[in-house]
């Protein structure tokens, strides 16, 4: 009886400890846009909160590599759909571009990917307001200590 309570304890124990983190936190990365925008790369935040229900809450941040004044921060919504996330932008809360320019908002397709104990996103998105606008996004996992 005894080795079984160990053993079980044991199980337990190691089911746990490789239990993967949450999805949900802060991941950074690269967007690439095709030609016709402002630049062909920009760097990318995603910060989401995923809900019990797999709906997404969070907030998207870009800028240009080549001026750093150049950004903007959205609001989104998604929905987690086994290992993908469907993400739409819904509103600007902040922006700074050139006169003339605009940012457009993007749906993303992002499949999660779990590899060497890190989360990784990786996908395609387009968008309504820039009609021929399309590119890759990749990003990273912050890992918080």
């Amino acid at each position: 009886m005894q080795k079984k309570v160990v053993f079980f304890l044991l199980f337990l124990f190691a089911h746990f400890s490789c239990a993967q983190p949450p999805i949900e936190g802060l991941y950074r990365g690269l967007i690439t846009q095709n030609s016709g925008g402002l630049s062909d790369q920009y760097y990318m935040e995603l910060n989401i909160t995923i809900q019990e229900d797999g709906s997404i809450l969070g907030a998207s941040f870009f800028k240009l590599f080549e001026d750093r004044d150049v950004y903007v921060k959205y609001e989104l919504v998604g929905k987690l759909q086994q290992e993908q996330m469907m993400l739409q932008e819904t509103k600007i809360f902040e922006e700074q571009i050139y006169e003339g320019a605009y940012f457009c908002y993007k749906q993303m397709r992002l499949t999660i990917i779990y590899q060497a104990d890190q989360y990784y996103l990786q996908g395609d998105w387009t968008s309504d307001n820039c009609p021929n606008a399309k590119g890759i996004i990749k990003l990273k996992k912050e890992q918080i200590l």
